[in-house]
């Protein structure tokens, strides 16, 4: 085996596993190859009403992988940091250092629009630079031969070591596939959200990000100011929210009554600061239904644009949906300041074609998976014995759970209950605070009797009736005078309940069934304060209005 610097590329599978992915041994040589090697005599009794063996070996391959981007590295051996970030792009990637910021910017989103696209005159260095095409396995893989031969400095190789996968006998195979390790939404989400409001709260802005934008070239009017006696100042930037938008936005948060496990501490603290204590799935709630909103009439204009693009789920075709995708990352890009745009900005490109090649998004996220792990962690008892660790935990909770399918006298849902469950008042609402016990009004109960009237499914004709004679009473009013249409009850009372107009209604108006007249009926209130009432009865209740 030659070696080629710090790049070493075995050639046989022996010498895998080195270099951090070593923890995955035990995973490829052991529990991989088992379901690989399948288990023999599964029956299947389709295949022999099509006319093949009803027996046959059942066996189970690795399609793909799903990790945050650190683990991402490590199982596929790519980089994910640096000039060589995006394993999609390769070589090709638009990365550009300032040298004021201590990390990549990977800028030049217009590079992925097509070439007649207007936004491509944003930057006219650019123009003709072509969109990077998407890798493939098998270019990595002669990209590992070229350094191993020694075509390639070691130095520019974008690959750190091999992956632990390539032990596997139809690795090679899934070569042949678009994609092997998929990207995680919802950490690229969360990532995403909380950078962009760590820049319009200020919590990220200082003097490297205000030289870097003057080093692009990019946001003039937020570049350091001096002085004539030398003090370097830093001027309002259109992305940063003023102290006092800052706190209504916390404000408008505040009022909202999130869903039960969402994180709501620390919006109602006064003083313009972002709470710290917030999870992927508060950033995911945060960033598709209450951001846009709250920064209504706060900020420029560009930037709620942008924000509600950012935010925006389109039913659209793929392609469109990938062209969306990229337009609302340059309006970002002449939006933000550059050190905005790290590498989980720039796998939002990708995002959208992982969608059109492994399906809806929401198989190949992990907040599934990160709720279990909390499951999976409790089940850790004493740490300095194998019997308190999880694995025997795991196995004691199957084993509870099969028990209690063969005990017949057994509640099932109650060992597996969620702990704010309400069965007595069973709604899929919540309460706000306590209850206020009090009266109602005369017009309060009225109210309620007509909604009750206007949205029973046996009234819909007679309220069709009732619509269709108010649209032509009040069509036919002169004109600046008040016109009063009695209300459901009043109508079907002057048309059918008084005997007069009985015979005479007679087959011009829906029939009255006996539900029709329960519904009729006036609501009975009950007086719950204690002050004496001239017209309550002995039981208790009063008469309605």
């Amino acid at each position: 085996m030659k070696s080629a610097g710090k790049v070493r590329i075995p050639e046989t599978y022996e010498d895998v596993g080195f270099d951090g992915t070593a923890s995955c041994q035990g995973l490829a040589k052991e529990e991989l190859q088992q379901l690989w090697d399948g288990v023999d005599d599964v029956y299947d009794g389709h295949t022999e009403r099509i006319g093949r063996d009803r027996w046959f070996t059942l066996k189970g391959v690795l399609l793909w992988t799903m990790h945050d981007y650190p683990g991402y590295a490590q199982v596929s051996g790519f980089q994910t940091s640096g000039y060589a970030a995006c394993p999609t792009c390769g070589p090709a990637l638009s990365v550009a250092r300032s040298s004021h910021l201590s990390k990549q910017v990977y800028m030049s989103y217009s590079t992925y629009l097509p070439m007649d696209d207007p936004l491509r005159g944003t930057w006219a260095e650019r123009n003709n630079v072509a969109p990077p095409i998407p890798l493939d396995m098998n270019w990595w893989e002669q990209r590992w031969r070229d350094v191993e031969e020694g075509h390639i400095p070691a130095e520019r190789a974008e690959l750190k070591r091999w992956s632990i996968l390539h032990r596997l006998p139809y690795w090679k195979i899934i070569f042949n596939l678009m994609i092997q390790h998929l990207l995680d939404p919802m950490h690229i989400e969360a990532n995403v959200t909380k950078s962009l409001i760590k820049r319009i709260f200020g919590e990220k802005d200082g003097k490297p990000a205000r030289r870097a934008c003057e080093e692009f070239g990019v946001h003039p009017e937020a570049w350091i100011q001096v002085s004539d006696g030398g003090i370097e100042s830093l001027p309002p930037a259109p992305w940063i929210l003023t102290t006092e938008e800052r706190k209504i936005c916390k404000k408008r948060i505040s009022e909202i009554r999130f869903p039960t496990g969402i994180q709501t501490s620390g919006f109602e603290k006064d003083g313009p600061k972002w709470p710290s204590a917030l999870k992927s799935h508060d950033y995911h709630i945060l960033l598709q239904y209450v951001i846009p909103i709250c920064l209504q009439g706060l900020g420029t204009q560009d930037l709620r644009d942008a924000i509600c693009d950012l935010s925006t789920i389109r039913i659209v075709e793929i392609d469109e949906k990938e062209l969306f995708a990229i337009t609302t990352l340059c309006k970002l890009e002449r939006t933000l300041p550059p050190d905005y745009f790290d590498s989980q900005i720039h796998l939002l490109v990708h995002l959208v074609r992982e969608v059109s090649i492994c399906g809806p998004v929401h198989g190949r996220w992990m907040y599934w998976l990160e709720r279990y792990m909390k499951v999976m962690k409790d089940d850790v008892r004493q740490k300095a014995r194998p019997e308190g660790s999880m694995a025997e935990g795991h196995r004691l909770r199957e084993a509870m759970f099969l028990c209690s399918n063969i005990l017949e006298q057994f509640d099932q849902s109650s060992a597996f209950m969620l702990r704010e469950i309400d069965e007595t008042h069973l709604t899929s609402l919540k309460l706000i605070g306590s209850g206020e016990k009090r009266r109602l009004t005369q017009i309060e109960v009225m109210q309620a009797h007509n909604f009750v009237l206007h949205n029973s499914a046996i009234m819909e004709e007679w309220t069709a009736v009732y619509d269709d004679e108010r649209r032509a009473t009040l069509a036919s009013r002169r004109r600046g005078r008040p016109v009063r249409f009695p209300s459901l009850r009043e109508f079907m009372r002057e048309k059918l309940l008084q005997p007069e107009a009985l015979a005479e209604s007679s087959g011009l108006y829906p029939p009255i069934t006996e539900d029709i007249k329960i519904l009729d009926r006036p609501p009975l209130t009950i007086l719950v304060d204690l002050d004496p009432v001239e017209d309550v009865h002995e039981s208790g209740r009063i008469s309605s209005p």
